[in-house]
């Protein structure tokens, strides 16, 4: 995710798992003087990002915090291998005791989410997939005239007060 955005979950659902439930993000939040709501107060990105890095920092110190590379030459030589053409990626797991990254689950035309997205900026990917099949071109996609890819209540109540405290000073 890009600097500057807010997560989809609540405050209130973006907690990591801790067995004791002590390590939450609104025991974060306050420690740390930061703003929290349960609900309707959309949690930043560098807000999260700091408490998963606290969360690490305290509950999981033995992290090995190397880079890791060369995963795509892997997933190109599988897609490769199996004649696969299309939209599809692969995920991995690496055995903490090996070492070695293990193929968990190919996905093959699974868009999730980004199909929203990308609907929302013009473009359908069904189609594309479709048009790609049977040896069409795709189509062109137009600029975007919004940039909302996310629609929230709570946070379209919380920018509309704002709003409108703002306009009322």
């Amino acid at each position: 995710m890009p600097a500057g955005m807010l997560l989809k979950s609540e405050g209130f659902a973006s907690n990591l798992y801790d067995r004791a439930g002590h390590f939450t993000l609104k025991r974060f939040c306050t420690g740390n003087a930061l703003p929290y709501g349960a609900i309707g107060l959309p949690v930043p990105l560098e807000t999260f990002t700091a408490y998963g890095l606290a969360f690490q920092r305290e509950l999981v110190p033995n992290v090995n915090d190397k880079v890791v590379v060369g995963l795509d030459r892997l997933t190109e030589a599988f897609f490769e291998r199996v004649s696969f053409v299309g939209m599809g990626s692969i995920e991995f797991k690496r055995d903490s005791r090996t070492g070695q990254f293990l193929m968990i689950e190919p996905t093959v035309g699974r868009i999730d989410g980004q199909e929203e997205v990308a609907t929302l900026h013009g473009a359908n990917i069904p189609l594309a997939a479709y048009l790609h099949e049977i040896g069409l071109p795709g189509l062109h996609v137009g600029e975007d005239s919004a940039r909302v890819i996310w629609r929230n209540f709570f946070l379209a109540l919380h920018v509309s007060k704002r709003r409108s405290l703002a306009a009322e000073a």
